[in-house]
């Protein structure tokens, strides 16, 4: 047990003699690593790139209060495991004739739609049937507002094609002509009729960003969704943004390839009538034949409704962009510099949790609220976390200093009876110790002579009234010191002899003083 109280003295000597390096080197410990942190994931002087932490931004999707209502414009025809069933006994499970999707397209054309898009790839002509790709490509001729896709293959593969980027009818600002690795849809009749079908994907694999125009060295590439979104007279950028997913991609309007294919046949326009004036997507949506991708919002999501959910975006300009990390960096410096500072200068520990927790809620305000009702996804989550760690390790720093300055009992030991003769004990003004320590003599309150006990009577007190809010300094000295005055010191009593029950000897006189500060005011 004395080794403890021993060990327990000397650590909050120790870190009240320390106390202010520690929290300079502390912020400049912080500050570096953060800036260490950033630099590794982010390129901080880059503020054009979208820039953004994966997890935090999934996390904020998750709990965002409000987001965008799928836009009832678009219609995504589903070519569902009914559609599979029923086409399956003329033509087989998969793939189907090439007139199935003629005879669809040119019913579909007369209902006047927005635009048609084929979220399917006919890359290869059908060899069993040439007839039938003949009858697709002379629909896809007459029809002006169908999209077809193009597939964007490995930049490696690029000098094995001898498609030039001119002779991609999507390619745009082209100043370095060269050849293009590229899947293209195989109908002459589509060949003004195509946009790039490539999604953006995060090296975890999931889809969180778009942009309208996949830039490439020398050109850029139109993508699908800008394509329809021409149709709604929207033009196009290099610029990426965040997906701002819907409440649901469930919830765009769909229809069974099967249904709407029977509706054509049967003239059903309570059917039919849902087609005027949509951005209709053909897509597969049966298991085991749809495209499914992980995204902040579910982690199976088929290609078509991502499709939809970009052009949403685009029509409605609503994609979300991020401010830079720099600005990040910065305010989280600024908090650290802040903190630190307060504990130098011994700011209210009420008003300091006060202020920090009012930090941490702003910035969790911040990071959902953006992202729930703005265009703007702004992630405060590293001043949450990392602001929380540097607070909680400035209060596990500071538990040991404020016993040692409130001399507890452990720190009256033997050795610190040994080591001076007498002591002295100061009332002061609250406010005014900085000025008590220096008429001592001293550099700093972290002396291990000073112990500062400043709550002997709280401001609730019965004696609230006659006394000011005062500390109390109890004052260590080889030598006998002569009596301080001012208009700071309330009362003190000076050089009394240290003896082996020094702790009583200490309440008494500052009972004592406190009667005669008492007894002045009658």
């Amino acid at each position: 047990m004395k080794v403890l109280i021993k060990l327990a003295s000397w650590l909050g000597i120790a870190l009240r003699k320390y106390r202010n390096r520690f929290y300079v080197a502390l912020f400049l410990s912080f500050s570096l690593g953060s800036a260490f942190y950033f630099h590794l994931n982010f390129n901080v002087l880059d503020f054009e790139e979208l820039q953004y932490d994966q997890g935090a931004l999934d996390t904020a999707f998750d709990w965002r209060l409000r987001a965008p209502s799928a836009d009832q414009r678009f219609l995504i025809v589903e070519i569902d495991e009914a559609s599979l069933a029923y086409f399956s006994e003329p033509y087989g499970r998969w793939p189907w004739p090439r007139h199935v999707f003629a005879e669809a397209l040119a019913g579909i054309s007369f209902l006047n739609p927005s635009s048609i898009t084929f979220n399917i790839m006919f890359s290869d002509p059908d060899k069993e049937d040439s007839e039938s790709d003949a009858i697709f490509n002379s629909i896809i001729e007459e029809v002006d507002n169908v999209i077809f896709p193009a597939t964007r293959l490995s930049e490696a593969n690029d000098n094995l094609s001898e498609i030039l980027a001119s002779q991609l009818s999507f390619a745009e600002s082209i100043q370095q002509d060269r050849t293009v690795a590229i899947l293209l849809t195989i109908f002459s009749g589509a060949q003004e009729k195509m946009a790039l079908n490539n999604l953006l994907i995060d090296d975890d694999g999931i889809v969180r960003r778009y942009s309208s125009l996949h830039e490439e060295t020398g050109f850029s590439l139109q993508t699908m969704p800008m394509k329809i979104a021409e149709f709604e007279n929207k033009s196009g950028n290099t610029v990426e943004f965040l997906i701002n997913w819907p409440n649901s991609v469930t919830d765009y309007d769909s229809i069974s390839f099967k249904a709407l294919y029977l509706a054509l046949e049967e003239n059903n326009e309570s059917v039919l009538e849902r087609l005027a004036g949509k951005h209709v997507i053909i897509g597969l949506t049966a298991p085991g034949l749809s495209y499914q991708r992980p995204t902040p919002v579910s982690p199976f999501t088929e290609d078509s409704r991502i499709l939809a959910s970009i052009a949403d975006n685009i029509i409605n300009d609503n994609g979300l962009r991020t401010y830079q990390p720099l600005v990040v960096l910065i305010l989280s410096i600024t908090l650290f510099a802040t903190l630190s500072a307060c504990h130098i200068f011994k700011v209210s520990e009420d008003l300091i949790d006060a202020a920090f927790v009012g930090v941490e809620f702003s910035s969790i305000l911040i990071t959902i609220g953006s992202i729930s009702y703005s265009n703007y996804a702004i992630d405060l989550s590293f001043i949450i976390f990392v602001g929380l760690i540097y607070f909680g390790t400035c209060r596990v720093y500071d538990l040991p200093v404020k016993s040692s300055e409130r001399a507890h009992r452990t720190f009256f030991n033997d050795a610190l009876r040994s080591k001076y003769h007498y002591f002295s004990v100061l009332i002061f003004e609250e406010g005014s110790l900085n000025k008590l320590i220096e008429s001592l003599g001293l550099v700093s309150d972290a002396d291990e002579r000073i112990f500062v006990i400043d709550d002997f009577l709280s401001s609730g007190s019965l004696f609230q009234e006659e006394i000011v809010e005062t500390g109390v300094v109890v004052y260590f000295h080889d030598e006998t010191i002569s009596e301080i005055t001012g208009a700071h010191i309330l009362s003190g009593k000076f050089n009394a002899p240290v003896t082996t029950d020094v702790q009583a000897q200490v309440l008494r006189m500052i009972v004592n003083s406190y009667q005669e500060i008492l007894h002045a005011s009658e």
